[in-house]
């Protein structure tokens, strides 16, 4: 065991530029596309709740997004898109961002319209009743209180957004993980570098999910109503 450690550390030594910038993409991955989720999530549970005319082809587009494994997805954005958009490649990581932030926005779509669902109808007529418009109310009033209900359901969503930012390396985003196996292949030492990984990951995935529900437990109140 002290081997081991002694190997992961003489490994961060020699190596540190390469995984500090290895983390540093795999944060700017993990914000980027998680910003991108919720963006897209909110446009789609908006939508699909006051938006009837909209509601069924984006439930669809949602559905299919959500059915389809998020690899796939990752393969798609890389190697078909830039053909239909008429370009010779794309940015691995815009591919892996725009495929992170499209599935998981399909999930958190789906939360976002059963908490703006859960607020009961009396809040949006007594806000218009004051003078807002309806617009006013969904996004002062309904929404404030649907997204306090929807976080401990959101925190799971995110947890697995950060587990999903591995496949990534595939198509050759130089992430924590794309590092980790450059690193083996030159050093023929997979238990301190995939034991580090899985630590790291361990931490942000754990991080992301336990946010929501702190912050949960502290806003809980005020969507009681």
């Amino acid at each position: 065991m002290l081997t081991q450690l002694t190997q992961a550390i003489n490994l961060i030594r020699g190596n540190e530029h390469m995984l500090r910038d290895a983390l540093i993409t795999t944060l700017e991955l993990n914000g980027v596309s998680l910003l991108g989720a919720v963006v897209c999530g909110l446009g789609i549970g908006l939508a699909r709740t006051y938006a009837p005319l909209l509601s069924i082809p984006i439930a669809f587009l949602a559905d299919a997004l959500r059915s389809i494994p998020i690899f796939v997805i990752v393969l798609w954005c890389y190697f078909a898109l830039p053909a239909l958009l008429g370009r010779p490649t794309i940015a691995p990581f815009i591919a892996a961002a725009l495929a992170l932030s499209a599935h998981s926005g399909a999930f958190i779509g789906e939360e976002f319209k059963a908490g703006l669902r859960s607020v009961r109808s009396g809040q949006t007529e007594a806000a218009t009743a004051l003078g807002l418009s309806r617009s006013q109310a969904v996004w002062y009033v309904i929404l404030p209180q649907a997204t306090i209900r929807m976080l401990p359901s959101l925190g799971a969503r995110l947890a697995q957004h950060v587990k999903d930012t591995t496949l990534a390396s595939t198509i050759a985003v130089t992430d924590l993980v794309f590092a980790g196996a450059t690193l083996e292949g030159e050093t023929n030492l997979p238990f301190p570098i995939y034991t580090g990984l899985m630590i790291v990951f361990f931490g942000l995935s754990w991080g992301a999910g336990f946010g929501p529900n702190l912050l949960y437990r502290h806003l809980a109140h005020r969507a009681r109503a």
